[in-house]
């Protein structure tokens, strides 16, 4: 099962306002045209640069490995090392609420990236939905999923711990 977590619309409206206001204030100005020219060339690869890294989808993905996700940085939670999991049904009123962004992004219900939670830990985040929410204890690692087909999500994760837990399962 794969989800696809569309690109921050955001990050490209932030780039293009900076570059209606500022490309014709530079070209306004008085001064010599390779000097305006050089600033207008700094801008177009530091916008390059900005859009290079933060401007890309996120996958994640159930597989027969474990759970994969490629925001800020690619990670797999292989099914043997999953200490614990459990599901929050409301994420704002829990302790597992993530408060502060260590590295990544937030723009209402989404967050993707490190996350400070409630609680004072730190937890890898992938949600597109604050209600409910899948915990996954991993060693000292702690990662939190809350994609918008949150169902169809924890069937195929379910599915895959009782498979390899030999539990008798539908699934067969």
């Amino acid at each position: 099962m794969e989800i696809i977590i569309p690109a921050p619309q955001f990050l490209l409206w932030i780039i293009l306002g900076i570059f209606v206001i500022t490309v014709p204030a530079v070209l306004l100005k008085k001064g010599k045209w390779q000097v305006k020219i050089g600033v207008v060339l700094f801008l177009v690869i530091i916008g390059g640069i900005l859009l290079f890294f933060f401007y890309r989808k996120t996958k994640l993905a159930v597989t027969d490995e474990g759970i994969y996700s490629n925001n800020y940085g690619e990670f797999l939670i292989k099914w043997e090392m999953i200490d614990e999991s459990f599901i929050i049904d409301d994420l704002k009123n829990s302790d597992y609420n993530p408060v502060l962004k260590i590295n990544g992004y937030s723009l209402g219900n989404v967050g993707l990236g490190w996350f400070k939670l409630e609680n004072g830990e730190s937890a890898r985040v992938v949600l597109q939905t604050r209600t409910k929410c899948l915990v996954v204890r991993s060693g000292s690692k702690i990662y939190l999923f809350g994609p918008e087909n949150f169902d169809s999500f924890i069937y195929a994760v379910d599915m895959y711990i009782d498979v390899l837990a030999g539990r008798e399962t539908e699934y067969d």
